[in-house]
């Protein structure tokens, strides 16, 4: 349906050149990374007690714009990320762009995106498998939830996507707004979400959307966005009676940006709704320092709660006899990354975790998780 609709769409604008140019540019871009993970107490990316190398990106994108206002996006990505992601090759995003209004008419842009659309996610969702342009090599897990298992329903969506960009003064704002079709996990994906063995039965995910509005002042100077993520889940898992659970993720987020100095920092909270309600949160605040064009230094304060009643998690102890550590996660970070040309790249951090909330499933089977706990990463990556 998704094709045709494309087909559909590119013959009626061939079919109105008053309003749809000609215009056959296209770019193709890509890049590759790979890291070192050496960790003492848990495994991350996997088995790094013993040093890992299983954390490698690979991708190639493109866009075409065959007309005026219109535009196809791509990406074909690898990833390899412990047991998590085995590094099989597959499309992270396609979509057709079409432009309904130029920002130079009047100081609006607005425009439609079909096909497997980018969730517009705090800050650094939509570049968050290219280490050139995330903050640092291993996200904020309060935000970005890589060990929590839903990362892959976090980043992409088959659906639409509508967005509009709106100059007024000293301020440019980006409203964006997400709407999935209604989809089932596949094994991977739930084998990654409950952290083990794929149980039999489905997971539906229906009622997905993603709704950001972010904000520029000064050019770029302070920004600010707020990310809203509401979904329903439908369990229907063999040997358990139905359940329905709905969904959301508020994310609030701001960054102020100088010339050698950045500060920025994102707070989430997440509510879990079935026969009880069920509420977590966690944020980050992180400063980095531009010592020379190429060499940025960084560091981050974060913190990450399974169940805001419970922060330090000694009533779930109280009530399972499991350790209180595995509800929470307080971490601290220092890293440093030296761009050395405009293609190559390196980065070296260093993590020191207090607490296991965030400590990969899939990586830790069949071993008790440690709290405290640190990770050394290294990345060196190319892009063209």
């Amino acid at each position: 349906m998704i094709k045709q609709g494309v087909i559909a769409l590119i013959a009626g604008l061939a079919a109105t050149p008053v309003w749809a140019e000609l215009r056959p540019d296209y770019q193709i871009h890509g890049f590759a990374a790979q890291g070192f993970v050496l960790t003492k107490g848990n495994n991350l990316f996997g088995d790094s007690l013993d040093g890992s190398f299983d954390l490698r990106e690979m991708g190639l994108n493109s866009q075409w714009q065959p007309l005026t206002n219109l535009g196809i996006s791509g990406q074909l990505l690898s990833r390899r990320a412990g047991a998590a992601d085995d590094g099989e090759p597959r499309v992270d995003f396609l979509f057709a762009d079409l432009a309904l209004q130029r920002m130079a008419t009047d100081g609006h842009e607005l425009g439609l995106r079909l096909g497997r659309v980018k969730n517009p996610f705090g800050l650094f969702n939509e570049t968050r498998d290219v280490v050139f342009a995330r903050p640092s090599i291993l996200l904020p897990q309060s935000i970005y939830y890589d060990g929590e298992g839903l990362r892959s329903l976090l980043f992409s969506v088959d659906g639409l996507q509508g967005y509009g960009q709106f100059d007024h003064g000293a301020h440019f704002t980006q409203v964006t707004f997400n709407y999935a079709l209604n989809f089932t996990l596949s094994q991977d994906e739930k084998r990654e979400l409950f952290g083990g063995a794929s149980p039999p039965g489905d997971v539906r995910i229906s009622r997905y959307s993603v709704t950001r509005v972010m904000t520029d002042w000064q050019a770029g100077v302070f920004r600010t966005a707020m990310t809203l993520l509401t979904a329903r889940l439908d369990l229907a898992l063999q040997g358990a009676p139905p359940q329905m659970f709905d969904a959301s993720i508020a994310v609030f987020s701001a960054r102020w940006n100088r010339a050698r100095l950045s500060l920025f920092g994102e707070y989430s909270l997440v509510t879990f709704s079935g026969d009880t309600t069920t509420r977590s949160d966690g944020g980050y605040l992180q400063t980095e320092y531009r010592f020379t064009p190429g060499l940025t230094g960084f560091a981050r304060v974060g913190a990450r709660f399974l169940d805001r009643n419970d922060r330090d998690g000694s009533a779930f102890a109280r009530a399972t006899g499991q350790p209180a550590h595995t509800r929470y996660s307080r971490s601290l970070a220092t890293g440093l990354r030296w761009q050395f040309d405009s293609h190559w790249g390196i980065s070296g951090e260093w993590h020191a975790i207090n607490g296991s909330g965030t400590v990969p499933a899939l990586d830790n089977q069949h071993r008790d998780r440690a709290s405290p706990w640190n990770a050394l990463l290294i990345m060196a990556g190319y892009r063209f």
